[in-house]
């Protein structure tokens, strides 16, 4: 706080982790009527909650595109949201669900971060919107999508194939990346039906008209950003208070993305 003779201006210390979680927790309970817990004995990323509110409302945009206006309240209570890494707050499976009346699952490779997201949840009265999945992390396979991204931006789809092709031919859980690992908790025979079709479609076999699911509406992500602890320290401005999980990757948020990607196309 700074004062002169005519005025009195409050600045909010933002390299300080307890007031950024004062902040966001005060702001999703005064605008929104959401009740969260941020643990201070555990470090954990602090949303910023308008940023949130933001990508929100852009799902929302994406899932609704092109209906009328009588229709957007209907429709969107029927959309399944996945959310990969969704963190103690589960913010954007709370936000979602309470301005726009959506599903969601979410997954974290994190038990203490389900757990707590799940008190969160159910404090807010919302079980029944959201379901939440402890999941196992990718970074093997993230790694090999990684060992192999060090190419010009014109072979990122030869990098997806390798990747794909790799999927194919292994039968290990890790070698699903992040949205299939999460789809094999929440509708693990519908998984299996989507990797048979795809090996069947990318051997050039034929599908015997197998009904392909639809099981998601939108995916988003707020991916693990660095590959190394030096790259997580390089902005000194601000307060990071994430913990390795939530931060570093194998291959950085690169990797973590490709690997979504090759698993949207199965």
């Amino acid at each position: 706080e700074s004062a002169d003779a005519d005025n009195v201006t409050c600045t909010i210390d933002f390299s300080d982790a307890k007031v950024a979680a004062a902040l966001t927790k005060t702001l999703l309970l005064h605008d929104f009527k959401l009740k969260v817990r941020i643990p201070e004995e555990v470090s954990y990323l602090c949303p910023p909650v308008p940023n949130r509110v933001n990508y929100t409302c852009w799902i929302s945009d994406l899932v609704t595109d092109g209906l009328h206006c009588d229709d957007l309240e209907n429709k969107l209570s029927n959309k399944l949201i996945a959310d990969i890494g969704v963190g103690p707050l589960a913010i954007y499976p709370l936000l979602g669900a309470t301005l726009f009346d959506m599903h969601f699952i979410g997954s974290d490779i994190n038990f203490e971060a389900i757990t707590l997201a799940e008190s969160n949840i159910a404090e807010n009265d919302l079980t029944t919107k959201i379901t939440l999945f402890l999941v196992s992390d990718c970074n093997e396979y993230q790694t090999l999508i990684a060992s192999s991204y060090l190419l010009p931006l014109e072979s990122h789809h030869d990098v997806i194939q390798f990747s794909l092709s790799k999927l194919i031919f292994c039968t290990d859980h890790l070698n699903r990346g992040p949205l299939l690992t999460l789809l094999a908790k929440s509708h693990p025979s519908s998984v299996t039906l989507l990797e048979e079709c795809f090996k069947r479609r990318f051997l050039q076999q034929e599908l015997d008209f197998i009904a392909v699911p639809h099981l998601l509406d939108a995916v988003m992500t707020n991916p693990p950003f660095y590959t190394s602890e030096e790259a997580i320290h390089v902005n000194a401005s601000t307060v990071c208070t994430g913990n390795d999980l939530e931060m570093r990757t194998s291959g950085g948020e690169v990797a973590f993305v490709t690997a979504i990607i090759a698993d949207s196309l199965v």
